[in-house]
């Protein structure tokens, strides 16, 4: 963590905060049905609504976390980009167009008008209620990581609170209409802040490929700690220094095409020959669970009922594929980078010390 205020992140990070209560407010003078507030009157374009959904898609999990695990646990962890994107096809072939031709306002009125029963629109409620609040908790994890980051010394409970508070004003003020403003908006300031450090990471110290040659298994299994390789590309005097103890080994990091389950076999006792058969199981297993779980976030399908009929809604599933898909090519980049100029990182894994932080402290 820094030792004193960045007052240049500062000052971007509050332009940010008082653009999107600004845009709140804009929202909010033109908000004047029941319409307008929960569906922004069904008016939303095609563009407009799939930077909006990539926006809110891409939270604090996939522009901090993906980059964070691929740095923890290596290419095992690129399952999860390629899932999440997977998840909206899934929306294209047999959601996006039927949600929006029903025409409710939410995933409960939609629930209990198609089966006509109010059952079921408690039972949408609680999954609503249920998913909601376990996809927030990373939301709010990474808002107080950054918070601490930003101000060094700041309890990580007051970057929670102040996060959520101006998300909820900007909700309360401008519904569905601001937070479409505000979404589509930081869509295009995630991909800069995520693409622009990655391509000039590259051109000073090399391309993708060369920094990944530097993971393969170059070191001892018990390194020694000094200096065990020198990095001769762009600064000739810059020494590599072995890995923490926490930081996986080389041959786990790198190896993309060899057991995915290898950790959760070990955890469970099996032998190689019994977590052979199975490993592919496992595999399925988290692609049935992550495309579906993409398909059935709440926030994500009420935002087809903001398109003005079913076709637009295809279309902008469409176009979500294609940002979101681009957008996951720079997380795993970024894990590269970071295990070869952070290796400090390991030695906390998650959280405020850990490989969460790779995408706050590399460029």
């Amino acid at each position: 963590m820094q030792d004193q205020i960045d007052y240049w992140i500062l000052t971007f990070s509050a332009i940010t905060v008082i653009i999107t209560v600004w845009m709140g407010f804009r929202s909010a003078k033109t908000s004047k049905s029941a319409s307008d507030f929960f569906v922004a009157g069904r008016s939303v374009s095609v563009g407009w609504n799939a930077s909006a959904i990539s926006g809110e898609y891409l939270s604090a999990a996939s522009f901090m976390g993906v980059a964070g695990m691929v740095m923890s646990s290596g290419y095992d962890a690129l399952w999860y980009p390629v899932c999440y994107a997977c998840g909206y096809l899934f929306l294209l072939l047999f959601i996006a167009g039927p949600l929006r031709r029903f025409g409710a306002y939410t995933i409960p009125d939609f629930a209990e008008g198609r089966y006509d029963s109010p059952v079921f629109r408690k039972i949408a409620v609680c999954f609503v209620l249920f998913i909601g609040f376990f996809y927030t908790m990373p939301q709010m994890k990474g808002a107080g990581t950054t918070l601490a980051y930003i101000f060094p010394g700041l309890p990580y409970w007051v970057g929670v609170a102040v996060v959520g508070a101006v998300i909820t004003l900007n909700v309360a003020l401008g519904g569905m209409k601001g937070i479409t403003l505000v979404q589509a908006v930081q869509y295009w300031i995630k991909m800069f802040a995520i693409s622009v450090p990655v391509f000039v990471l590259m051109a000073v110290y090399g391309g993708y490929g060369r920094n990944l040659s530097l993971n393969h298994s170059n070191y001892d299994s018990t390194p020694p700690p000094a200096v065990v390789q020198t990095v001769e590309y762009g600064n000739p005097e810059a020494q590599r220094l072995a890995m923490p103890e926490k930081a996986p080994k080389d041959e786990d990091w790198v190896a993309p095409f060899g057991p995915l389950t290898t950790k959760a076999a070990k955890a469970a006792g099996l032998s190689a020959e019994q977590a052979r058969p199975y490993s592919l199981l496992y595999t399925f297993s988290l692609i049935v669970a992550l495309v579906c779980g993409t398909a059935g976030l709440p926030h994500i399908l009420v935002r087809f009922y903001t398109n003005p009929d079913g076709v637009a809604a295809k279309r902008t599933t469409m176009w979500v594929m294609i940002l979101i898909g681009v957008f996951y090519v720079f997380p795993p980049v970024f894990g590269v980078l970071g295990r070869n100029f952070l290796p400090e990182l390991y030695t906390g894994l998650t959280g405020m010390k850990g490989t969460d932080q790779v995408v706050l402290k590399l460029p």
